[in-house]
């Protein structure tokens, strides 16, 4: 798509040759390489897909004076170390649009710590260049931040029985368990891990490896972290076609009837549109054949900076890293909604000196379910229904399980609860209340008018101070979201009594306790 948006050369068509499947291993990579540098039609490479691949691909591919783009490859050793010195796997013509995985393996690790709080996890990988590098990564970032790694171990391609490995994991009693490898292999971590006893319950953390609707499909990933390439691409536009991401995927949406599965679309398309600017910038017509410098195509992707792309600022180092290396860890909630989880961006991190900024750009508090929660308080309440008691020692509690129909602001202003908005007649001797759509109590019970009739019923027959109810003369439920208080008199402190008017799960079941406002 990236080709046909970009259009001619210099009046010369662009035609994509044959893909070959690199096989994501380096004799994939290698036997690859050697078809393209034998075709003299070639002019330059979009890949590999794997970093394992790139590793065989690279050397190849450089030494025939050609260049290679990858959207996809993230191990640091096709690039370097971040900090001058060349990766072993790095050979000259060789860049990515993908980000360098030490800024991965740091983003994933200052998650666990400083976001969920782990102070020991564990990390497989499977031996490839990929998988180890970021393994390796993300326990050095670890160790770095005061976390302990328990245990560093692999698994062979190919293997289904993951007990064994998983059990070694477990003797270390990690709270974390990171695997950055690809499928099917963590189709049978995820499977198995929570029948090994000791990580029944440990968190799951995968990489972009895993980050696809084929993966996060599979039941057992509902609760899983991911890291990966930032994909919230916003009004980011190409430069060389004006594509934007919105428009790309309405586009492959109608070509394919799906969205791409995996999140390195938009870096092959940016990647895709450099090596033609640079076969642009480096060829000129001589009688109507294209005469392309080899040579000027590399001299021209070692001078881009601040290229804008779909994926963001693009500029490349010495050593052919030029993406936008931002990354963001989203939450697995849902198997069956796949788009929701992609957009549950729960942290996001950016090297110094980026564009975006640098560091832990967020980290929020991540919600945890159940525990326990203690409260100091100057007085202990005889209960903790305060719907028919008063005093600070019921209300401290039972504002934790109850729901209001409004709620005060600092100023004492009435503010939209579960009642969304009211009207008052001219007269003030009607008071309608709407409630808002989707509120339900603990069990998924919807909450209702004629809950809101039972709960003004049971403050105004039993709490001490019946009389902030006592103007309702009675109460109309037109319809499920609907509350009419009809008054025997004007009640200008009546909003002073919603707040304190508590939706009880009592109405619903015995377990009065829990109840509370849940939207959806």
């Amino acid at each position: 798509m990236a080709i046909a948006d970009y259009g001619p050369i210099g009046g010369h068509d662009v035609t994509i040759g044959t893909g070959l499947d690199d096989l994501c291993s380096a004799d994939g990579g290698q036997a690859a390489a050697q078809t393209i540098v034998a075709d003299e039609q070639v002019v330059g490479v979009i890949g590999t897909s794997c970093s394992g691949a790139a590793t065989a691909a690279s050397p190849l591919i450089s030494e025939a004076g050609m260049v290679m783009i990858s959207g996809s490859n993230t191990s640091p050793a096709l690039t370097s170390d971040l900090a001058g010195t060349a990766g072993p796997n790095y050979h000259a013509g060789y860049y990515r649009t993908a980000h360098n995985d030490l800024y991965q393996g740091a983003a994933a690790a200052n998650f666990a710590l400083d976001v969920l709080g782990v102070g020991t996890a564990a990390a497989i990988h499977d031996g490839d260049p990929y998988t180890q590098g970021l393994a390796q990564a993300f326990a050095n970032a670890f160790e770095a931040g005061g976390g302990t790694i328990t245990g560093f171990t692999a698994v062979n391609k190919g293997d289904t029985d993951m007990v064994p490995v998983l059990t070694e994991v477990a003797a270390g009693g990690p709270e974390l368990l990171f695997f950055p490898i690809f499928q099917p292999e963590g189709d049978f971590i995820v499977q198995q891990a929570r029948d090994v006893p000791g990580i029944e319950a440990i968190t799951l953390m995968a990489a972009d490896g895993l980050l696809n609707s084929n993966y996060m499909a599979i039941a057992e990933t509902e609760g899983m972290y991911f890291s990966g390439p930032d994909i919230r691409y916003g009004t980011n536009y190409n430069q060389s076609t004006g594509q934007t991401a919105d428009a790309f995927l309405a586009a492959y949406n109608a070509e394919w009837g799906e969205d791409p599965a995996a999140p390195f679309w938009a870096h092959s398309y940016d990647a895709t549109t450099l090596l033609l600017d640079a076969i642009a910038a480096a060829s000129y017509d001589d009688g109507g054949t294209l005469v392309i410098d080899r040579a000027g195509v590399r001299e021209h992707l070692n001078s881009v900076t601040d290229y804008s792309g779909i994926i963001g600022l693009i500029t490349c180092d010495a050593f052919g890293d030029c993406g936008s290396q931002k990354i963001t860890v989203i939450g697995h909630a849902d198997s069956g909604d796949i788009a929701a989880s992609n957009a549950n961006v729960v942290y996001e991190y950016a090297p110094a000196g980026s564009s975006e900024g640098s560091g832990d750009l967020v980290a929020p508090v991540i919600p945890v379910r159940g525990g326990t929660l203690v409260m100091a308080t100057s007085q202990v309440g005889a209960g903790i229904n305060h719907g028919v008691a008063s005093g600070v020692g019921i209300g401290n509690v039972s504002s934790k399980v109850f729901a209001s129909l409004v709620h005060l602001d600092a100023n004492w202003e009435p503010q939209p609860y579960l009642a969304e908005s009211w009207e008052v007649s001219e007269d003030q001797m009607t008071v309608t209340l709407n409630l808002v759509s989707g509120a339900t109590f603990h069990d998924g019970a919807p909450i209702t008018s004629a809950d809101v009739k039972f709960s003004i019923e049971v403050v105004k027959n039993n709490h001490p101070f019946t009389g902030m109810w006592a103007p309702v003369d009675s109460i109309d439920t037109p319809d499920d979201l609907t509350v009419v208080l009809n008054l025997a008199n004007p009640h200008p402190a009546l909003f002073g009594s919603p707040c304190q008017t508590c939706l009880c799960q009592s109405c619903r079941s015995t377990s009065w306790m829990t109840a509370r406002r849940s939207t959806t």
